[in-house]
C-alpha cells in the first residue's frame, strides 16, 4: 500500500489498524497479544523484548557515540516506562470508575514492596551515618545546623520515599513560619516540607532499627537542656522521635566528660586567640520533702565557657608585651578629643532610629513606602565603620566549679584551676566578664609577688575585658534612676506616670534595678510614643494640617522630618532652650529621648558587630557615667578608650572582638560575650 502524501502520525495509525485487523483475524484479543508477546518463550520474540526491557542495552549503543551514561539515563525513551506511562493516563481518562480503582490498588500493590526494599537496603547499607552512641557524643550540637546532612542522606539514598513525603505535604499548609530555632532564614536551615519529611522518616528508620538515632539523639539532647517535662519526653520517645531518657542522660554525661579534652584541644591550637569567659551562677536548694526546721540553701558556683576568636585575629597581634603595655599605660595620655563623643555621628544615628519608629506611622502607597526602606537601609550602610567578621565563634564550656568567682580568692582559684585544666603554657589570654570579674582579676594580679619570676604567680599571661551586655544594661538602670521618680523627671514626663497610664506592673519597672528584658520593652515603647507626640507637634504647626496620619510625598520629605525631630527635641541645644522657657518636663523628656537613642545604638551596633559605632556610642555613655557619678563604668570606658589609644589598631581590635559571640556566623546576629555567658548560666538554672 502506498503511503505517499501521508503525515507520520497517519501512517503509523494506519498500521496500528491493520495489526488489530490482523489479530481479529487471528482470533486475538489485545490484552492476550501483548501478555504472549511478553511472556513468549519462541526465541526471537523472546530476544526482541529483552532488549526492549532492558534500558542497559540502549544506553550502550548512545554510550558508543560518546555520551554519558548519566545523561542516556536522564533523557533516553524507555519503552516498558512509556507503555506503563500511557496505560496509567489512558485509563484514568477513559476507564470507568470501577477499572480505575482497581489500577490503583494493583499500583499501590506493586509500589508497597518498592518502598520496603528501598528502605530496608537502606537500613542494612547505607545508614551507618545515624548511628550515634550516646557514649561518644562529644558536643550537643545545634539543631539547625545537624539536620541538612540528614535531609540530604534522606534525599539521596532514600529517593522513593523521600518523594512521597514530599507529594503528600500540602506545602501552603506546611508555611513558612519560624522554627523553633528561629533560624528559618539560614542557608543551612530547613524548608518548611523539610521539617516535616525529616522527623516521619527518621521516625520510620528508627522503628526498624533502633541504633539509627542520630535525629533522635538530637531531639533527645534538645529536650533535656530545656528542661521539658517528662511526660513530654516520654510521649515523644514512644513516638519514635527521641530516645528514651535513659540514653539521653548517657548522652549528657558524655558531653560533659568530653568538656575538657574538648577544651584542651582548642586551646592547643596556637593559631587562635581563647578567651575565658567567668560569670557566677548562684543554684538555690532545698530538701524534696520540705519540714518546718528545713531550710534553702545556696550553692556560689562559676560556669566557664573557652571562647576562640576569629581567624582574622591573629595571637601574633596580642602577646605579654602588648599585655604589660597596657598594664603600664596611664590615664593622663588621654586628652579631652579622645574623650568628646561626635554629634555628627548621633545624628546620623538619630535619623536611622527616628525613621524606623515613623514607618509604623505614615500611611503611604506601598510604592513609596519600599523607597523609603530602601533610603533606610543605604543609610545603615553608610553608618557603619569597622564591623567585625561574621564567623561561628568556636567555643566549648566546662564543669561548674564550687568557686565564687565573685570574691579575690574565688577568682584566683578559678584562673588557677582553668588554666591546669586546658594545659595552658602561659600562652596570653583574655578573660571576659562583668565588671567585677575584670576588677577582681586585676586585683589578683596586682596582689602577686613583683620579686618573683615566675609569670604563672602573678597570672601576667591575661588581660581582663568586661562584656557590652553588662554596660547597656548599667546605661538602663542610669536612664531608670534619672528619668523614673516624680521628682526628677516631673510628674507628666516621669516613667513612673507613664507606668500607671499603661498599667505595667512595678515589680519588673522599679526605679533600682528593674528587670532588663521589661525595662528594655518598656524604654522602646516610651520612645516610640514621644517620637509620635513630637511629630504631632511639628505638624500642628502648619495650620493647613489636620489630625489624620501622616502621608510624606516623598522619600526626601520623609528624611527631612526625622532630622528635623532630632535637631529640635534630642540636642543638648533642644534641652537647653527647654530649661530657659522653665519647662522641666519637655528638658527631661528631651534628655530621656536622648539618653535612650544612646543606649538604642549601642544595643544595635553590639547586634551589627560594629566595633566603631561601639566606640562612638561609649564616649557618649562615657559623658553620662562621669556626669552622674558612676565612676565604674566611667573609668572602664576611658580604659578602652586608652588601650585604642597606647595599642596598635590590630591589638586593639582584638580586645574589641572579644566582647562578641556570633553563635551562628550570620550578620547582624552578635551578641556580647558576657551576655552570651548569662544565657548560658540560665539554662543550668533553669535545668
Amino acid at each position: 500500500m502506498s503511503h505517499q502524501g501521508m503525515s507520520t502520525k497517519e501512517v503509523h495509525a494506519e498500521r496500528v489498524q491493520g495489526v488489530f485487523g490482523q489479530l481479529g483475524h487471528h482470533q486475538l484479543n489485545f490484552g492476550k497479544f501483548i501478555l504472549g508477546t511478553l511472556r513468549s518463550q519462541q526465541s526471537e520474540i523472546r530476544s526482541i523484548m529483552t532488549k526492549w526491557m532492558r534500558l542497559s542495552h540502549s544506553v550502550a549503543q548512545v554510550e558508543e557515540e560518546g555520551s554519558s551514561i548519566e545523561a542516556v539515563e536522564a533523557s533516553h525513551k524507555y519503552g516498558p516506562e512509556d507503555v506503563l506511562n500511557a496505560i496509567i493516563e489512558e485509563v484514568y481518562r477513559r476507564g470507568d470508575e470501577k477499572g480505575v480503582k482497581r489500577l490503583k490498588h494493583v499500583l499501590l500493590k506493586q509500589a508497597a514492596p518498592l518502598m520496603v526494599e528501598e528502605l530496608e537496603d537502606f537500613c542494612k547499607n547505607k545508614s551507618q551515618y545515624l548511628r550515634v552512641s550516646s557514649t561518644q557524643v562529644d558536643q550537643c550540637s545545634n539543631l539547625h545546623t545537624s539536620l541538612p546532612p540528614i535531609v540530604d542522606l534522606y534525599r539521596k539514598e532514600l529517593p522513593a520515599i523521600f518523594q512521597l513525603f514530599s507529594s503528600l505535604v500540602d506545602k501552603d499548609m506546611a508555611g513558612e513560619d519560624n522554627d523553633v530555632f528561629g533560624v528559618h532564614n539560614q542557608a543551612s536551615a530547613l524548608t518548611a516540607v523539610e521539617r516535616i519529611i525529616v522527623p516521619c522518616i527518621s521516625s520510620m528508620v528508627y522503628t526498624r532499627n533502633r541504633l539509627l538515632n542520630r535525629f533522635q539523639m538530637l531531639v533527645g539532647s534538645f529536650l533535656a537542656v530545656t528542661d521539658a517535662p517528662d511526660t513530654v519526653k516520654g510521649f515523644i520517645s514512644h513516638c519514635g522521635l527521641s530516645v528514651t531518657q535513659p540514653t539521653t542522660r548517657k548522652a549528657l554525661e558524655s558531653i560533659s566528660e568530653a568538656a575538657i579534652p574538648s577544651a584542651r584541644a582548642l586551646f592547643a591550637d596556637k593559631a587562635l586567640v581563647k578567651v575565658f569567659l567567668f560569670d557566677n551562677i548562684n543554684i538555690y536548694m532545698r530538701r524534696r520533702q520540705t519540714r518546718i526546721t528545713d531550710y534553702s540553701t545556696t550553692a556560689a558556683l562559676t560556669m566557664r565557657t573557652i571562647l576562640a576568636l576569629p581567624s582574622t585575629c591573629s595571637p601574633r597581634d596580642f602577646t605579654q608585651a602588648h599585655i604589660r603595655k597596657l598594664r603600664d599605660a596611664d590615664r593622663s595620655a588621654i586628652t579631652m578629643n579622645d574623650v568628646l563623643p561626635d554629634e555628627k555621628f548621633l545624628e546620623r544615628a538619630a535619623e536611622i532610629h527616628i525613621a524606623r519608629s515613623l514607618l509604623d506611622v505614615i500611611s503611604v502607597a506601598d510604592r513609596t513606602r519600599s523607597a523609603i526602606r530602601r533610603r533606610l537601609e543605604e543609610l545603615c550602610s553608610q553608618h557603619e565603620m569597622n564591623l567585625a567578621d561574621p564567623q561561628a565563634t568556636k567555643f566549648t564550656c566546662l564543669k561548674l566549679l564550687r568557686q565564687n568567682e565573685g570574691t579575690l580568692e574565688g577568682i584566683q582559684a578559678v584562673l588557677t584551676e582553668t588554666t591546669e585544666d586546658v594545659n595552658s603554657d602561659a600562652d596570653p589570654f583574655l578573660v571576659a566578664g562583668d565588671l567585677l570579674t575584670v576588677r577582681n582579676t586585676q586585683a589578683v594580679q596586682d596582689a602577686g609577688r613583683y620579686e618573683d619570676d615566675d609569670s604563672l604567680h602573678r597570672i601576667d599571661y591575661a588581660w581582663a575585658i568586661s562584656g557590652p551586655w553588662h554596660l547597656l544594661q548599667s546605661w538602663l538602670y542610669l536612664i531608670f534612676q534619672t528619668y523614673f521618680s516624680d521628682t526628677k523627671a516631673g510628674k507628666d514626663g516621669s516613667l513612673d506616670g507613664i507606668r500607671q497610664v499603661l498599667r505595667r506592673g512595678r515589680t519588673a519597672l522599679r526605679e533600682d534595678k528593674p528587670l532588663f528584658n521589661e525595662a528594655w520593652e518598656f524604654g522602646k515603647h516610651v520612645w516610640a510614643g514621644r517620637i509620635r507626640a513630637i511629630l504631632d507637634t511639628e505638624r500642628r504647626q502648619d495650620p493647613k494640617t489636620k489630625l489624620q496620619p501622616w502621608k510624606p510625598a516623598r522619600t526626601r520629605t520623609f528624611f527631612a522630618m526625622c532630622r528635623r525631630l532630632y535637631r529640635k527635641y534630642l540636642t543638648a541645644a533642644a534641652t537647653e532652650r527647654a530649661r530657659h522657657a522653665g519647662d522641666e518636663v519637655h528638658a527631661a523628656a528631651c534628655c530621656y529621648m536622648r539618653d535612650w537613642l544612646i543606649g538604642a545604638e549601642y544595643s544595635a551596633a553590639t547586634k551589627k558587630g560594629d566595633i566603631g559605632r561601639m566606640i562612638a556610642s561609649e564616649r557618649f555613655m562615657g559623658m553620662g557615667f562621669l556626669g552622674s557619678g558612676h565612676h565604674n563604668y566611667a573609668h572602664l570606658i576611658l580604659d578602652r578608650l586608652l588601650a585604642d589609644k597606647v595599642l596598635p589598631s590590630a591589638t586593639s581590635r582584638i580586645l574589641r572582638v572579644a566582647q562578641l559571640v556570633n553563635r551562628r556566623g550570620r550578620e547582624g546576629e552578635f551578641e556580647g560575650a558576657d551576655h552570651f555567658q548569662e544565657t548560658l548560666n540560665k539554662e543550668i538554672q533553669v535545668s
